[in-house]
C-alpha cells in the first residue's frame, strides 16, 4: 500500500488541498483565505436553506474558534498580507480546516509551502508546529478527532510548479536540460524562481510583498467606487475578484459594470508591478522555460507575454492548482513513489 501523501497550499487568497489521487491524476479544491471568529460550539456548520446547503466547518487555534470553508463569508472580511501570515493564528485554522475537509486521520507526510522570501525563516517552524498529533473536526459531525503526521516537509511555493509541469505534464527531462523560470502571482506575493534544472539560482529566486494581486484589486475597487459611486467604499473581496476569474462582468450596488473597460488599468498595475521581478533576475537571455502559475497567473501571464513577445511563456492550467499539485508530485519522489 502506498504512503499517504497529503499536500496543501494555504495562500493569502485561497486554501489549495489535494482531495484525491489516482496514479499520475490529481484532483483538487480550495476555499477561500478567510478565518472568521465563530460563535457556537465546535459543529461543522451545515446551514440549509430552501435548496440550499452552506458548508463550513469551526476549528480551534489557542481556544478561539475560526469559521472556515468553501462558504465563509468574505464581506468585510480581513487579509494578513504580510510576511508573519504562516505563524498567524488564521494560516493555522485554514490548514487545519484543509485537514478537517480532507478526513485523513494518518498522514505519512504532509506538503506545505512558503513564498520565497520568508522560506528560510519559517520553514523549521512550519514543520515544528504541524508535525505529530493535531486536533482536526470530522465535516459530519462536527466532532473533534485526532489527525497523526508523520512529517512535514515545506517547499518554496514557486517549486511546486515547476514539479508540477515536470512531472505531471511529462516536461521533467526539458525541465532538467534548461534554465527555468517560474512566476507565481498569488494574492499579496509575486514569487519568482530561476533554477538550472531543478538546482535553484539562488541570487535570482525571490519574491514581493504587497506586489500580488491584492494590489490590482484594491486599485480597481477604488476606480470603479470613483467612477460609479462616487467614491462610496468598495470591497475588493465583493464579487471583483470572482469577476476576474470568469466573465469580467460583475455587479455592485444594483449596477452592471464590464471591467474589461478597465482592462488597460489592470494591466498597466501588473506591469508595474513585475518591474520588481525582472530587475531581480537580470536577464532572460539565459532562460529556456517560462512558467506562470499561481492564483492569478491567467492575468498576470498575458501581461509577462507582452513584455516577452519573443519568448515562448507557459500559463500552467489550472494555475490556481498549479502550486499544490507540484507539492504532490515532490512528496512523491521524496517518498519514492515516482
Amino acid at each position: 500500500m502506498g504512503k499517504i501523501i497529503q499536500s496543501i497550499d494555504v495562500g493569502s487568497g485561497f486554501t489549495k488541498y489535494v482531495t484525491k489521487q489516482i496514479g499520475r491524476e490529481i484532483s483538487c479544491a480550495l476555499f477561500p483565505s478567510v478565518a472568521k471568529a465563530a460563535v457556537g460550539g465546535l459543529k461543522s456548520f451545515q446551514k440549509t436553506g430552501i435548496g440550499a446547503k452552506q458548508t463550513t466547518i469551526c476549528v480551534e487555534v489557542k481556544g478561539n474558534k475560526y469559521e472556515v470553508g468553501p462558504d465563509v463569508d468574505v464581506v468585510g472580511a480581513s487579509r494578513q498580507l504580510d510576511d508573519n501570515y504562516s505563524a498567524s493564528a488564521a494560516h493555522e485554522a485554514l490548514l487545519l480546516g484543509a485537514l478537517s475537509f480532507v478526513g485523513k486521520t494518518n498522514i505519512d507526510l504532509l506538503m506545505l509551502g512558503l513564498p520565497v522570501h520568508t522560506f528560510e525563516q519559517n520553514r523549521e517552524k512550519l514543520i515544528e508546529k504541524f508535525t505529530g498529533e493535531l486536533f482536526t473536526w470530522d465535516q459530519r459531525t462536527g466532532e473533534r478527532v485526532v489527525t497523526k503526521v508523520n512529517r512535514v516537509e515545506v517547499v518554496p511555493q514557486p517549486l511546486g510548479a515547476l514539479y508540477n509541469y515536470g512531472i505531471f505534464r511529462g516536461e521533467m527531462d526539458r525541465v532538467k536540460r534548461g534554465n527555468n523560470l517560474i512566476i507565481d502571482p498569488g494574492m499579496n506575493t509575486l514569487d519568482w524562481w530561476v533554477s538550472e534544472g531543478l538546482k535553484p539560482k539562488i541570487s535570482r529566486c525571490d519574491s514581493g510583498g504587497g506586489i500580488g494581486m491584492w494590489s490590482v484589486l484594491q486599485l480597481l475597487a477604488d476606480k470603479i467606487s470613483e467612477d460609479h459611486f462616487d467614491g462610496r467604499p468598495l470591497d475588493p473581496n465583493v464579487r471583483i475578484d470572482h469577476a476576474l476569474r470568469t466573465d469580467w462582468l460583475v455587479t455592485l450596488y444594483q449596477k452592471d459594470i464590464d471591467l474589461k473597460n478597465y482592462k488597460s488599468l489592470i494591466q498597466s498595475k501588473i506591469d508595474q508591478n513585475i518591474n520588481e521581478m525582472f530587475n531581480s533576475i537580470k536577464t532572460i537571455a539565459d532562460i529556456d522555460n517560462i512558467l506562470v502559475a499561481g492564483g492569478a497567473g491567467l492575468l498576470f501571464g498575458d501581461v509577462i507575454k507582452q513584455r516577452l513577445p519573443d519568448n515562448k511563456v507557459t500559463i500552467l492550467p489550472d494555475s490556481i492548482y498549479s502550486n499544490v499539485k507540484g507539492f504532490q508530485g515532490c512528496g512523491m519522489a521524496i517518498m519514492g513513489e515516482l
